[in-house]
């Protein structure tokens, strides 16, 4: 499970927002996080265990609007664990 702390919930068009999370596994290692942005990849981490990363950036675009906000974490299986509330980003 992805555990969300906080993200940026208004951004410029164009610009680049954060969002801070804490992946929950114990076991096994998370070797790929997405950041989704409207359901489109914006940003993808690969390594060999990402439990530790604490934040991405992500970048928004140049439509104006709100719009939904996810992380993905992939464990080294390629079971997927999602953020565990809605997300929402206003672009200005």
């Amino acid at each position: 499970m992805v555990a969300v702390g906080d993200w940026t919930r208004s951004v410029p068009v164009s610009g680049n927002g954060r969002v801070t999370y804490s992946l929950l596994t114990n076991t096994l290692p998370i070797e790929t996080v997405v950041i989704k942005f409207n359901g489109v990849d914006t940003d993808r981490l690969t390594g060999s265990d990402l439990r530790k990363v604490a934040g991405n950036y992500f970048f928004v675009g140049t439509a104006r609007g709100q719009f939904a906000l996810t992380v993905e974490a992939y464990d080294n299986k390629g079971c997927k664990g999602v953020s565990d509330r809605p997300m929402t980003v206003n672009v200005k």
